[in-house]
């Protein structure tokens, strides 16, 4: 693979998902039965684009391992926990639980993986900060308008600084703002989309026929 440390094939999809270190670099590996790969290494923001993008990012999504981390076999709390830890998603979906504060949103999945709280809330003000949410911390979901209730839901998917980060056909400018500042601060960082041309944002644009997969 070319990737030290990276990835372990998992016998069922043949998609390959792992994290290493090359120097400095989190590398971040992915490949199929057709032996195609696709590497992510850390600071970088790799557009796909192709038949088979979604089935990479779902792949990836569900990896049975990341990094030196094997998912099969554990309790689902666990491995949930893990993949929130190591990956992040910048989704448009504002799922917020509509009784708590914006800031008690943004920390609630690192309190759920056992962080302590007052650590849990300085990543979490850190997150929402980093996206640009400006509405005061103790605001409740129904308060915002539909724009910063979608910021809220990235600040919590990346509260944790994932190693990956993982974002479907971004269009809004303020979210690919946040995908390379992510990417600045070493994130690797993996895009689905549909444009034939390399997206002015990206650092390179991988093509993932669905025949490969």
């Amino acid at each position: 693979m070319g990737a030290q440390g990276a990835a372990t094939k998992h016998a069922g999809s043949g998609m390959f998902v792992g994290t290493g270190r090359r120097q400095t670099a989190t590398i971040v590996a992915v490949t199929t039965h057709g032996g195609s790969v696709l590497r992510v290494d850390a600071g970088e923001v790799v557009a796909i684009t192709g038949d088979g993008a979604s089935a990479v990012m779902t792949s990836v999504r569900n990896a049975p391992r990341i990094g030196d981390r094997t998912l099969d076999g554990l309790a689902v709390a666990e491995a949930t926990a893990l993949r929130r830890r190591l990956v992040g998603t910048v989704c448009t979906d504002h799922r917020l639980v509509p009784s708590l504060t914006v800031l008690e949103n943004t920390a609630l999945p690192l309190e759920l993986d056992g962080w302590d709280t007052h650590e849990a809330i300085a990543a979490a003000t850190t997150a929402l900060a980093r996206v640009g949410v400006t509405a005061p911390s103790d605001t409740l979901p129904d308060d915002l308008t539909a724009a910063e209730q979608r910021l809220v839901t990235v600040a919590r998917n990346i509260a944790g600084s994932p190693v990956l980060v993982l974002a479907d056909e971004p269009r809004d400018a303020t979210v690919v703002r946040l995908l390379r500042r992510l990417a600045g601060d070493g994130a690797g960082v993996l895009v689905s989309t549909t444009v034939a041309a390399r997206p002015t944002w990206a650092d390179r644009l991988v093509e993932t026929p669905a025949a490969i997969l």
